[in-house]
């Protein structure tokens, strides 16, 4: 909120919800109550799909209803259908409908089927969880033989600049810092 807010964005209502929310109807009033036409839902899938579903029953519109990553899965569709129609979601990894693009991807992609994978449908989640597995290798190989904890801690504190083979964004892991960058994928 804090950097939205620091770019020019008002928010006029701010909630948090319990995870697995059942009662939407009261943050679809304050949503139609205070004309917000920007709604964003950093959770997991069900919650924002119940609140999307609110909105349409209740007849509320807004501009942009906008998911992070978590929202970049086959399954917002499957628990949504047409409710999710027009959401936006923010992605920072190469989009599977552009895999082509990636050598890194399509491994990834090749990996998940070769192995028969309990997640049948890639997820902007499983990827980082790819890359983070890779980020780890490449530190690890880095010191050799001599694999400790503290010498893995120090060596990936080293790696400032990491995009997972080009799999997504650059990121500064080594200072903890995320990607500035993003795409904005919209259903």
């Amino acid at each position: 909120v804090k950097g939205f807010e620091e770019i020019g964005f008002n928010f006029v209502v701010n909630s948090q919800t319990e995870l697995n929310e059942l009662n939407w109807g009261p943050f679809v009033e304050q949503i139609r109550s205070n004309d917000v036409q920007y709604v964003t839902s950093v959770s997991e899938l069900d919650n924002p799909v119940n609140l999307a579903k609110e909105l349409r029953t209740q007849g509320v519109e807004v501009e942009i209803f906008e998911l992070d990553q978590v929202g970049y899965d086959p399954a917002l569709i499957e628990k949504g259908g047409d409710v999710v129609e027009g959401v936006h979601v923010v992605v920072s990894t190469v989009p599977f409908e552009e895999a082509e693009t990636s050598d890194e991807m399509q491994r990834f992609l090749f990996w998940l089927e070769e192995t028969d994978a309990k997640a049948a449908n890639p997820s902007a989640l499983s990827v980082q969880g790819w890359s983070a597995g890779q980020l780890f290798a490449t530190a690890a190989k880095n010191l050799g033989s001599d694999l400790t904890r503290e010498g893995l801690l120090a060596e990936l504190r080293k790696i400032k600049e990491w995009d997972g083979h080009g799999i997504h964004a650059p990121a500064n892991p080594g200072d903890n810092l995320v990607t500035q960058c993003f795409i904005y994928l919209k259903v």
